[in-house]
């Protein structure tokens, strides 16, 4: 047992590695990655080019190729730190890309929004909100009424901050989420009927649509306090190529016992080193962990199994006992696991003078080491 312990441990060790991320130079003019070189797949990377010194966040979108402009895959960004004066930014790509297949990517540069400019900006679009505020709510001599329904108006204006700033990035990577229910509260209450009996003036109807005005002007001001990034540039690369997938087969080796019968209270049982086949369930690039670590196992032992009564198990196909099951990986390359091994008894029953022959299935448990193959090789 002590030798197949040392084996696994070799082997395993064998197979084993430290994975190391790679560093991608993104050419701007030529609009490509490491001089045309497809991008890795399956493994996590940096993204590094270069940049003005006024480029304050760059952002890399990942989209697939060929599908709509608005579906993304996945997004991340880089900002420049206070005492950064470097040309280059470098970006972790924490996605894993599929083997063999094509990807469109975008890649943002901002800079930094001034004061005076961002005040232009927070001015337009209040003055934006307000005109639809006006049109939306009808004062008529003693009588106040909406064209819209209050729900419809905060959707409106949700609409008409997003398109204002669609060019815009929040320094601290915040999105606006909407108008507060507040909001709209405001709308039905100077519109509610109760609410019109008591305006019996105009000015007292102006007070309240100035209040309304001024709530909305209170949210979308500390929306815009926390400072903003203009798109300064944009490159897009569309179909880029990813490496092919290795395609690798995995063996395995390993001990495993045998429960021989059925008997609780006398068990017999066998034990043998055993070597076969893993089918993992899922690539751990894109599988849930639980699913990714989990795999089918298929083999054989190396030996037949002798019961107390003297009978040999042996198996139906090769002449020795095979296995099938589940084996869940405990750290890199070690898996537990266990199934049920198909058993074939071909001996002579002392107990009963007879000849015990016939095919079963027996649980088992063990414990094996994963070898990899690769059977292809990435372009």
């Amino acid at each position: 047992m002590k030798r197949v312990s040392l084996l696994i441990l070799a082997l395993g060790l064998s197979t084993f590695g430290w994975a190391q991320r790679q560093t991608i130079d993104f050419d701007y003019e030529r609009s490509s990655f490491n001089m045309d070189q497809p991008l890795p797949s399956e493994a996590h990377f940096f993204l590094s080019g270069e940049i003005s010194d006024s480029t304050y966040i760059v952002e890399v979108q990942i989209k697939p190729a060929k599908q709509k402009k608005d579906f993304l895959l996945y997004k991340n960004r880089w900002k420049r730190s206070f005492n950064n004066q470097e040309k280059r930014f470098l970006l972790p790509v924490n996605y894993n890309l599929h083997g063999g297949t094509e990807y469109d990517f975008v890649i943002n540069y901002y800079k930094k929004v001034g004061k005076g400019d961002m005040q232009q900006l927070k001015n337009q679009l209040l003055t934006s909100l307000d005109q639809y505020i006006d049109q939306s709510i009808m004062l008529t001599g003693k009588r106040i009424h909406l064209l819209k329904n209050p729900h419809t108006m905060v959707a409106d204006m949700n609409k008409a901050v997003v398109t204002a700033m669609q060019y815009y990035q929040s320094n601290f990577n915040t999105s606006f989420k909407g108008f507060s229910n507040i909001i709209e509260d405001k709308i039905e209450i100077v519109t509610s009927r109760k609410l019109r009996k008591q305006m019996r003036d105009d000015e007292e109807r102006q007070k309240q649509v100035k209040e309304l005005k001024a709530m909305v002007q209170h949210e979308v001001d500390q929306y815009l306090s926390t400072g903003f990034s203009v798109l300064a540039d944009s490159r897009f690369v569309n179909n880029y190529q990813t490496q092919e997938s290795k395609n690798t087969l995995t063996v395995h080796v390993g001990y495993g016992g045998v429960f021989l019968n059925n008997k609780v209270a006398d068990m017999t049982t066998g034990s043998s080193g055993m070597a076969g086949l893993t089918l993992p369930l899922g690539k751990q690039a894109f599988a849930p962990k639980f699913v990714s670590n989990t795999a089918i196992i298929l083999g054989v032992y190396f030996r037949n199994f002798d019961n107390k009564e003297g009978i040999r198990a042996t198996g139906p196909i090769f002449g020795r006992p095979i296995y099938a099951g589940f084996g869940y990986k405990l750290y890199e390359f070690i898996r537990i696991s266990a199934g049920a091994t198909l058993l074939e008894n071909n001996g002579y029953d002392t107990m009963s003078g007879k000849v015990d022959k016939g095919i079963y299935l027996r649980p088992f448990v063990g414990i094996t080491a994963d070898i990899n193959f690769w059977a292809g090789f990435s372009k």
